[in-house]
């Protein structure tokens, strides 16, 4: 038990983000709706109904802050495309107004009370237990909107949720159909088959100069080089800073005697214990029995031999009752207040906690004691410098972009850094470059009019928190057709991959053509016996097996793959007896096939409601 307890100490505590909820009029009063008022700038329209930009932009603040937390401290703000995150912010927001609609011609309502039960019960506006009106209002303002907003969010969400709810619960299968599903997913198959792929025949493939010239003519288009950007570039790295900083010995002595100063001991202490679990008996039973044993102890009886017998705590008793070392703060308050009062090898008197009655034993102390100096030095000089870069890092990249915006060229920024510019590899212009150059935030810095057209520098670019760089374009290549010379081994390989593809399904076409009777007498084939569709996550050619249509005797089929062909002969099929399933299996089953086919429905809808909806993007 106290094993459990502190394994589930140390788990990550799940955070749970509500996201659009108000507050009522009888709870707060009427407050205005920023935004909601007429004239505010709209973004787009929803069979004519408005959304705000008010709406949008708090939306879009509330997806960038999710996006940051979900990241952590891996957060690049380089790797956020700011304009794919609007992209997909309007159309969430575009999504909700259509369903939002459909719902109220549907009829869904949602009551004030309703609203009002859902907002008492959220766990952001609790407060020892209790609904909280303070507790409220400041989750409210973190999410910046007004609690009227707040509320009519929470009651959009509840219309749409209704309305999804009753289609999907509205959906059902019969016996017949879960039957017929049952019967096709426990099917089982027994059959031969053999694999032609197109490697085999690539020695049998020959290429000519004309092909090469040929193909390479009548696709050129694949081999066209897209409109490219050359950059010159200076990069501010904090690892290059942090490496040429020097740090003394007496500055790492100096930080050394300060940590040591500071350092405080944590003290940990080794238990094992016995618990004694209140059953159907009742509390004074339990302490009866725990008294007994604690006499067996003072008795002289083995503490290790009596957890395993009578210990109730599944994480211990086989240890001999052993929990190990722990610091304070990891088991309930009772239990480590006794612990820290005895002395090692001393054995408590019966406590109770919450758990049962638990009989202790201190079985031994230990306390951290303090690195040395030379256990600490190269991470205290390691720290040192990284401290003394950071801050280097900061000024400099001030100097960086007041620079860049003086200057007709990144000679002065480069002189600054005490570094060189460099050279970026072509970049595309529409993006997809590789490494810093396929970021959204570099793409979006550079690839503008400003830096392409009229030749500024790119402001300062950040990349994470140790890098940042600032870009000029050095070079506008155009569109171009890569030379033959440069392509043609690419040429040859796709075309020997094509005509061994070709020649792979040419013969296993022909097999595929053949009776089983002339097949099996051929090598090559491999045998699975009783397979099920569950099996090809181990061999994946099960699959095809089960796309062999049945009949009598050996049924020989070819299908093309990606690597060729392959010829399969379905030997038996093996029905599964259903009869052996029972009542609940069938159940359970039915009602999962019903939400599957009820999402599927409402999947359906909700497409075919953005289909027909009058959007109009501003």
């Amino acid at each position: 038990m106290l094993q459990n307890m502190r394994d589930n100490a140390q788990g990550v505590v799940a955070k749970i983000i509500v996201g659009a909820i108000a507050v009522t009029f009888a709870l707060f009063g009427v407050e205005s709706i920023v935004g909601g008022l007429g004239g505010q700038p709209e973004v787009a329209t929803v069979n004519g109904e408005p959304i705000l930009d008010t709406e949008f932009q708090r939306a879009l603040e509330l997806k960038r802050r999710n996006m940051i937390n979900q990241m952590g401290e891996n957060f690049d703000p380089a790797a956020l495309d700011e304009n794919l995150l609007r992209a997909s912010t309007l159309e969430d927001l575009i999504h909700r107004e259509v369903l939002t609609q459909f719902s109220k011609q549907a009829n869904m309502a949602v009551s004030p009370a309703q609203i009002d039960q859902l907002i008492v019960t959220l766990p952001q506006a609790q407060r020892d237990g209790k609904f909280s009106k303070e507790a409220f209002l400041a989750f409210v303002r973190n999410l910046g909107m007004t609690p009227l907003e707040f509320r009519e969010a929470l009651r959009k969400e509840m219309l749409i949720n209704q309305m999804r709810e009753g289609i999907v619960r509205s959906a059902f299968v019969t016996d017949a159909q879960v039957e017929d599903i049952l019967r096709i997913d426990r099917q089982t198959r027994t059959f031969s088959y053999r694999l032609l792929k197109a490697s085999d025949f690539e020695d049998r493939v020959q290429v000519s100069d004309a092909d090469i010239e040929a193909f390479y003519e009548a696709h050129k288009a694949d081999y066209t080089l897209p409109e490219r950007v050359v950059f010159e570039y200076v990069l501010l790295s904090l690892e290059d800073l942090k490496a040429n900083v020097q740090v003394s010995e007496e500055q790492v002595q100096e930080r050394y005697n300060t940590e040591i100063r500071d350092f405080e001991a944590t003290e940990q202490r080794k238990a094992s214990h016995i618990l004694i679990e209140v059953g159907e008996d009742g509390d004074e039973a339990a302490r009866a029995k725990a008294e007994r044993l604690y006499k067996q102890l003072q008795e002289g009886a083995d503490f290790a031999e009596l957890a395993k017998k009578e210990s109730a705590d599944p994480g211990s008793a086989e240890a001999g009752g052993d929990l190990g070392y722990a610091a304070k703060g990891t088991y309930v308050p009772e239990f480590e207040d006794v612990l820290w009062s005895l002395k090692e090898g001393e054995i408590s008197k019966p406590v109770k906690t919450e758990f049962g009655y638990h009989i202790i034993r201190l079985d031994g102390i230990q306390k951290q004691q303090p690195p040395t100096l030379a256990e600490s030095r190269d991470r205290i000089r390691d720290d040192l410098a990284l401290e003394a870069a950071s801050k280097k890092f900061a000024s400099l990249m001030e100097k960086m972009s007041d620079l860049a915006f003086q200057s007709d060229d990144l000679k002065p920024v480069a002189e600054a850094l005490g570094t060189d510019v460099k050279i970026s590899p072509e970049v595309p212009r529409a993006g997809g470059g590789d490494g810093i150059w396929g970021l959204p935030a570099v793409v979006q810095k550079v690839m503008t009019a400003d830096v392409l057209e009229d030749g500024f520098n790119s402001p300062v670019i950040e990349l994470g928190n140790d890098q940042a760089l600032v870009a000029r374009k050095k070079e506008l290549l155009p569109e171009t057709v890569q030379s033959l010379a440069d392509v043609r081994e690419q040429i040859v390989e796709r075309l020997k991959r094509e005509r061994a593809l070709e020649l792979a399904r040419e013969e296993g076409k022909r097999l595929a053509s053949l009776g089983w009777e002339e097949l099996s007498q051929q090598s090559g084939w491999q045998r699975r016996e009783a397979a099920s569709r569950r099996d090809r996550e181990v061999d994946p050619n099960v699959v095809w097996a089960f796309r062999v249509p049945v009949g009598d005797g050996v049924q020989v089929s070819g299908f093309e793959t990606d690597e060729g062909y392959i010829v399969v002969a379905l030997e038996a099929v093996q029905n599964p007896d259903l009869s052996e399933i029972d009542p609940a299996t069938l159940a359970g089953l039915k009602a999962f096939l019903a939400g599957q086919l009820g999402q599927g429905d409402y999947a359906a809808l909700v497409s075919e409601l953005n289909a027909r909806a009058e959007i109009e993007r501003l």
